[in-house]
């Protein structure tokens, strides 16, 4: 705890330099604040979310469009992004049509976005948002008091969280991200053929192609 200021035998400063004194001290000890927060969130708050992330809960829960509470485990056995975003959000507004195209793109295969409003005015503004942009291919939810972005430590938005079907953290994006990407889109398409690749014990077969026994 810094000790108060000390009130020390000096000749008395002119009215308007001691206000100076006093107003730019204030303003220091206002940057130094902001410093030590920005400082704690890079110490804390970051590696908190990288180390406590591995495997994403099936418990959390969201609302869909009917205010409806639905959990994770409904998108079971798909690849899911998370996209954390809110239509306040500058960068989200131009992503949020990239990432409609990636849910396009992907709407036939075991591939869910989840993209998570943070806005404090409700699903409605994610509907008037989907309206007003032409978002077809994306369902309407919001983060419930900002409980997952809480819970998960999220440091900003946009933020987005690739996931495989068990539940496995593959890849975290911070910041707008171009969805075209072909390094990303790689990575969609490793973790699905996890799913689509897989194949059922075929019966055993003898030698003329006739199942044996």
């Amino acid at each position: 705890m810094n000790p108060r200021p000390r009130d020390y035998d000096s000749p008395a400063l002119p009215l308007s330099y001691s206000a100076i004194f006093t107003k730019r001290t204030g303003s220091v000890m206002r940057d130094f604040k902001l410093f030590v927060n920005i400082l704690l969130a890079i110490i804390f708050v970051i590696p908190n979310f990288s180390a406590s992330a591995s495997k994403i809960s099936e418990d959390i829960s969201f609302l869909n469009a009917d205010n409806k509470k639905i959990n994770l485990e409904a998108f079971e056995n798909n690849v899911i992004l998370i996209h954390f975003w809110a239509t306040w959000c500058a960068p989200c507004t131009t992503e949020m049509q990239v990432i409609d195209k990636l849910q396009k793109d992907y709407r036939k295969r075991p591939f869910k976005v989840l993209a998570l409003s943070e806005d404090y005015k409700g699903i409605e503004a994610v509907k008037s948002f989907y309206k007003k942009h032409d978002i077809k291919y994306l369902d309407e939810f919001i983060d419930d008091k900002n409980a997952i972005f809480k819970d998960m430590m999220i440091p900003s938005l946009p933020f987005s969280v690739l996931i495989d079907k068990s539940g496995n953290i593959v890849e975290t994006y911070k910041g707008a991200v171009n969805w075209n990407d072909e390094e990303i889109r790689t990575t969609i398409e490793l973790e699905l053929k996890e799913i689509e690749g897989e194949v059922t014990e075929l019966p055993e077969t003898n030698a003329d192609g006739k199942t044996a026994g």
